[in-house]
């Protein structure tokens, strides 16, 4: 049997330790098939003993779900072809060579009637193909590791992700801090709920706070607590965030929104277990630290507390770094009728491939949340017998044109404006991030779309009314008026609407 060569194809760097990926195998994964149940299942394919070369068709190769070898089928889809698109060795890559007759085949979204070479660059990547207008795939190297038996609460197979689980299962149970990385969206919070769950900690909270929606002047009354009297407005005891995660768990989220003072009593806490309210004494506390961020760590943090945060580290892969993943998402945030329905409709499968399709060739600023936003606007503009896309990619062009496309961002729509604010809760900061404009930018934008107003522009008695119906929980507040939080507090406080200590 030949040998492939694929000895310069490399992962991109996701997780640590470093996901090893088979230079000798390819995989196809299922993005999209008529019958959703198929979706995400996988097909390593090995050559056949002519000439180096392997067959794609309805009746080969065997695909099975990644977590269950057994029972392998054929795409056997009735409206593909038997004739097979056929994948051929060359030196540092591979030729694709379509049928002379039967099912139509897409590249990356663009149709293919002559042979198609592809660099090794190109195949690390991942090469979406389509068939018939029927079944959507991913080519990409397979990777060497079965998956890993718990899967973490993650939705996915890409190496990356079970490099991660590996590691997290690591350390879930040593009772140290760990600092989460990667960029908004990928799902930062979910890992830390992980974590805590296979911890000896479980049994207790685990409490979640977004320190970057914390105004800076009350980040030390909010995280380690007040004494009554310690300021104008203290009139009582009022417990911090690490009392309320003694014997548990605190996650604190953005991370990097830490000013230097409360940076330095970050490293007490963890070096010492010790906190101090305002206006209190030194009290022992027995919290493990999970932190977040998405930014550089090595230019936020003190290198004392950037070393005690980051014994270990570990990263989330963003979205467009583990395409192969992108249809089990998207059925995972389906409901499950919704892809179902459109199995005996041709005009409807045909739909849902161009969408997967797009999908898979978006960019992804906002990473799975954005796509599980994606998914929440398709069903819910969709009704029975139709398939609605998207704003975000209804006048996106086709995965052809994207690849001519000038390096330079384009302008985001009111949609993409809308998902990156709701995906950030309402952060303007992130919110720009995650859009590449400046926050000058977004704001001029969001003057733009209808709907959009900041928490200054809010009448003071739809906010009033809004504490009421929210019995003064801010983040319930925040989200029904979709203003971030820390603007809300303000507003709240030139109100006399915040609770004693605030």
């Amino acid at each position: 049997m030949p040998a492939w060569d694929f000895s310069d194809l490399t992962l991109p760097e996701t997780a640590q330790p470093k996901a090893r990926a088979s230079t000798q195998l390819l995989a196809l994964t299922i993005l999209y098939h008529p019958e959703a149940a198929r979706i995400g299942d996988v097909a390593t394919l090995e050559p056949s003993d002519a000439g180096g070369e392997l067959a794609l068709s309805r009746r080969e190769p065997g695909f099975a779900g990644p977590r269950d070898l057994t029972g392998r089928r054929p795409l056997e889809d009735r409206y593909l072809s038997r004739s097979p698109v056929r994948f051929k060795r060359q030196r540092g890559g591979l030729s694709i060579i379509p049928p002379a007759t039967g099912s139509s085949l897409k590249i990356n979204g663009v149709p293919c009637g002559d042979e198609q070479w592809l660099d090794s660059a190109g195949l690390a990547a991942g090469v979406v193909l389509s068939l018939a207008n029927r079944v959507v795939l991913l080519l990409h190297p397979a990777s060497s590791e079965p998956p890993w038996p718990d899967d973490c609460g993650l939705v996915g197979e890409h190496p990356a992700l079970q490099a991660l689980r590996r590691q997290l299962c690591a350390v879930a149970d040593r009772d140290i801090p760990v600092l989460l990385l990667g960029e908004s969206g990928t799902g930062k919070e979910l890992l830390a709920r992980a974590l805590h769950e296979r911890s000896g900690r479980r049994q207790r909270p685990l409490v979640a706070v977004n320190v970057a929606a914390i105004p800076e002047e009350l980040a030390a009354a909010e995280l380690f607590g007040v004494k009554r009297g310690a300021f104008t407005g203290a009139e009582r005891d009022r417990q911090g965030y690490f009392g309320k995660a003694d014997g548990g768990t605190l996650f604190l989220d953005e991370i990097g929104a830490c000013s230097q003072a409360i940076q330095s009593q970050l490293l007490r806490a963890l070096q010492q277990g010790e906190v101090q309210a305002p206006g209190g004494i030194t009290e022992r506390v027995n919290t493990r630290v999970l932190a977040a961020t998405d930014a550089d760590v090595d230019s936020q943090f003190s290198k004392a507390l950037r070393y005690r945060l980051g014994g270990v580290e570990l990263k989330l892969p963003s979205l467009r770094e583990r395409r192969q993943d992108i249809g089990r998402l998207l059925r995972h945030f389906l409901p499950p009728e919704r892809m179902d329905a459109a199995r005996e409709d041709p005009a409807q499968v045909s739909l849902w491939v161009e969408l997967v399709t797009r999908l898979t060739q978006h960019r992804w600023p906002g990473n799975v949340r954005e796509l599980a936003n994606c998914a929440q606007q398709i069903d819910m503009a969709s009704r029975p017998g139709e398939l609605v896309f998207p704003a975000s990619l209804a006048d996106q062009p086709g995965p052809g044109a994207a690849r001519s496309r000038s390096p330079a961002a384009p302008a985001p729509s009111d949609q993409q404006v809308r998902d990156a604010l709701s995906a950030a809760r309402w952060e303007v900061s992130r919110a720009a991030r995650e859009l590449q404009i400046s926050r000058q930018a977004l704001y001029r934008r969001m003057e733009s779309i209808p709907g959009l107003r900041t928490a200054a522009e809010i009448p003071g008695a739809e906010i009033a009314s809004i504490y009421q119906e929210c019995e003064g929980d801010l983040d319930k507040a925040a989200l029904r008026l979709e203003v971030s939080r820390a603007a809300l507090m303000r507003r709240w406080r030139a109100m006399d609407l915040l609770p004693g200590g605030w």
